[in-house]
């Protein structure tokens, strides 16, 4: 798939977030994310983010706490370049 910074003819270095949110996906699993996307979102969502909203939200997912990803982070993370290019993904 494309990344957004495909897209738009730009370059993405390798972050030490996105490091950390990849492990954070193997540490807190969700069972309906298909991607780290997904995860991100439902993340946001157990967050109580009312940006996207799923229609069947998962009802296990164990987020982490704030200590490891705070709310600053996760924002940055959602508009990263590395992000899959699906906009009209729901």
């Amino acid at each position: 798939m494309n990344t957004l910074a495909k897209r738009l003819g730009m370059t993405t270095h390798v972050s030490v977030l996105e490091r950390r949110l990849r492990s954070l996906v193997q540490e807190y699993p969700s069972n309906t994310a298909l991607a780290l996307e997904d995860w991100l979102l439902d993340l946001a969502n157990a967050r109580r983010a009312r940006i996207v909203q799923w229609d069947n939200p998962p009802k296990s997912f164990m987020p982490p706490p704030q200590e490891k990803i705070s709310n600053e982070e996760l924002v940055v993370a959602i508009c990263m370049m590395q992000r899959l290019d699906r906009p009209l993904h729901y």
